[in-house]
């Protein structure tokens, strides 16, 4: 072979090798525009790239024979990785994550190819033509040329690390698609001790409340629970939401419910049952094994249930989406509709228009309406539903005619608009009905509303999310709108709405009462105290450090260790 006079002791074909693996690698910045924050800093992410080319041609140097075979599995892993990344940002607002590993089942995957199928097309398209070429490599040994490698990889290294990349809690870890889908997966398969001691316990017995075997009958009304996706407590405003501010403004608008799980299952079942869920894809037997963990626990449903209420819930997605149908039958609704049964019993509302994440808010809303008529026959009645348009990056239906160039916020604005009418009409038919509004989790870590709505709660997956209660039979004169409350308050302050005695239920205390008495709050992934509220960034926590001493403020290790063994004690997997 002959070799170029520049590079003498070079071997051309290393050279060509080096360049094609930089341009593949970094082939996500040709496809996606900068301002993306996983490829926001050209410093970083070129550093990065080079100092893995070198490493993995490095490696193909060293291995002989099998190192086309090598090139192509690790140049293809890598490369779809980094791809996969910005799929995975773009559909949620944040990249790779530990729930990103608890949400891996087959409707995510559906949703993630039906989502970006050109994208993957032409990622596929472009890997194939990779293989083709890299399967037939020699990587030719140079002494040269390997020191060479050697060199920029040990200073790649020495960059990162001063950098902080290689600190498991940096944020610059967001610049490297491989490290924070290993730190994620590390995360996610941290593993906690189920032994506590005694001061742990005597916490855990504080905040853990049995719920008696016999509850008193409770009050007949009807209940809207609506659930706004991907909702926080700033949307609510004249700016974003005019239609909803001006109904609801006068009402319990409660400025402090923070949500304390997520994604939408977790925070659901944290309400309706007053836990911290944590579902995910289950090794004892996928997710749906996981979800049947919390069968005998004692939820809202079952309690309403026992008092004759008619139980109901629709949502725009398919029932089987991290299923959530399950947990709603387990506990004894009568009726759960998902995308497919809306579209099979209103067929010519749902058909008209659709995404990959289910009917548009505009059709939510418009089903729920009709379904007021049916529900003056099932008094007394709890309706729940929860909409999808305004999940990341946001959804609208092309009836919306409201003006605004940010995909996410004309998503809230039209859900507003739809939302409001919806409201109306449910005080036409039931004037004295309980109307609840809440966000299932916040909207950040997100980009997309970055753009136009600066604030620091766009930077953290547990923050103050949407509450809202309207009862016209409410006495609220001496209730506290700013007192600091959580997802699992939800389920006793709407037993004490309904005059129940039962005010603290396993880790929930309501709202209305005793949550103002409990204002120190511990949860897995934050604490209150003295109604100082730390907003941890993202959606994962430090990596769990042993607790060295005694202190007030709860390290993170200690307060999942509690959580873990409440877990696995309480609600135990069969």
């Amino acid at each position: 072979m002959r070799k170029i006079t520049f590079f003498k002791n070079i071997h051309i074909f290393n050279l060509i090798i080096l360049v094609l693996t930089y341009l593949v690698i970094t082939s996500p910045k040709l496809f996606y525009e900068s301002s993306i924050k996983l490829i926001d800093s050209d410093t970083y992410y070129n550093e990065i790239s080079l100092t893995i080319t070198c490493l993995l041609i490095l490696f193909c140097q060293f291995i002989g024979n099998l190192s086309g075979l090598f090139y192509f599995i690790l140049l293809l892993t890598i490369t779809f990785a980094r791809h996969a990344e910005i799929f995975h940002y773009k559909l949620f607002g944040f990249g790779y994550e530990p729930i990103t590993f608890s949400q891996i089942n087959l409707d995510n995957f559906y949703i993630f190819f039906e989502s970006f199928f050109l994208e993957l097309s032409l990622t596929i398209i472009s890997l194939i033509i990779i293989s083709v070429f890299s399967l037939k490599l020699r990587f030719y040994k140079n002494y040269l040329f390997t020191l060479i490698l050697f060199i920029l990889s040990i200073r790649g290294i020495y960059l990162m690390n001063s950098w902080g990349g290689l600190d498991i809690n940096s944020k610059n870890k967001d610049y490297s698609s491989e490290i924070s889908l290993i730190l994620a997966f590390y995360q996610y398969n941290e593993k906690f001790s189920y032994v506590l001691n005694q001061r742990e316990l005597d916490i855990l017995d504080r905040e853990f409340i049995h719920l008696p075997d016999k509850i008193e009958k409770l009050a007949e009304r009807e209940i809207f629970l609506i659930y706004l996706e991907s909702f926080s407590h700033k949307f609510f405003s004249k700016e974003l939401t005019p239609f909803l501010f001006n109904i609801l403004n006068h009402k319990l608008v409660f400025n402090n419910f923070i949500n304390s799980s997520t994604p939408t299952i977790n925070a659901i079942i944290s309400g309706q049952c007053s836990i911290f869920p944590q579902t995910g894809f289950s090794k004892e037997g996928g997710f749906r094994a996981n979800i049947n963990r919390y069968n005998q626990t004692v939820c809202l449903g079952d309690i309403l249930k026992r008092n004759d209420y008619y139980l109901s819930y629709i949502q725009a997605a398919d029932s089987n989406f991290s299923s959530k149908g399950d947990f709603f039958k387990n506990h004894q609704f009568d009726e759960f509709l998902g995308r497919d049964e809306i579209q099979n019993i209103y067929p010519k509302i749902s058909n008209e228009e659709s995404n990959f994440w289910g009917i548009t808010d505009r059709q939510l809303f418009e089903i729920a309406t009709h379904k007021l008529l049916e529900l003056k026959e099932k008094k007394p009645f709890l309706f729940s539903l929860i909409n999808i348009n305004s999940h990341s990056p946001g959804f609208f239906s092309k009836k919306c005619m409201i003006k605004e160039d940010i995909q996410s916020l004309k998503a809230i604005k039209c859900m507003d608009f739809y939302l409001s009418k919806y409201l109306l009409e449910i005080r036409k038919f039931f004037p004295e009905a309980i109307i609840i509004l809440t966000g299932d989790h916040v909207a950040g870590p997100n980009n997309f509303l970055r753009k136009k709505v600066k604030d620091e709660f766009l930077e953290s997956s547990y923050d103050r999310t949407l509450l809202i209660i309207d009862d016209p039979l409410l006495n609220a004169s001496n209730i506290d709108t700013n007192v600091f409350s959580i997802t699992p308050d939800l389920f006793p302050t709407i037993i004490e709405l309904l005059n129940g005695k039962e005010k603290k239920i396993h880790f929930g205390k309501s709202i209305l009462s005793e949550r103002r008495k409990n204002q120190e709050i511990i949860s897995p992934e934050f604490q209150i105290k003295e109604r100082i509220y730390n907003i941890p960034a993202g959606l994962s926590h430090k990596i769990c450090v042993e607790e060295k001493e005694i202190s007030e403020i709860l390290h993170n290790c200690t307060r999942k260790r509690i959580f873990n063994y409440a877990e696995n004690n309480f609600f135990p997997l069969n």
